[in-house]
């Protein structure tokens, strides 16, 4: 179940690649904005085997190219359901995900920020502990 999960996160996160990369190589060829996909993944899978980052794995390269295959189709899908408003309505979705995703960016670098803090107060509390011990 751990692995079907792992699949199904790569597809939805490589679907907003397949609308941003079909949006903006080429409306009508969708297969460019898939074959764009496929490359950015295979460089992340590339990168993470030559540098031992992570664990390179040909499922998350087909999980990635269908998650873009699945926002191609949306982005075509949005065009027959909204032909004169599929950008803006992109863009609209597109800035809402990118705050939401700033938002939650920072709220976990806040929360390093103050583990880190937290840690180092600790730390600093069981010397001065083990100094007066001492």
């Amino acid at each position: 179940i751990t692995h079907m999960k792992e699949v199904i996160y790569n597809i939805l996160i490589f679907v907003p690649a397949g609308v941003y990369f079909t949006a903006f190589l080429d409306k009508r060829k969708w297969w460019l904005g898939i074959g764009a996909s496929f490359f950015v993944s295979l460089t992340f899978e590339t990168v993470q085997w030559i540098f031992s980052i992570g664990v390179s794995d040909i499922t998350d390269l087909i999980g990635n190219t269908l998650g873009s295959g699945v926002g191609a189709v949306l982005f075509a899908f949005l065009g027959k359901i909204f032909p004169k408003k599929r950008m803006s309505m992109i863009n609209g979705i597109g800035a809402v995900v990118e705050v939401v995703g700033i938002a939650l960016l920072s709220m976990l670098f806040v929360t390093n920020k103050l583990s880190d803090l937290f840690v180092r107060v600790w730390k600093r509390s069981l010397r001065i502990c083990n100094n007066r011990k001492n």
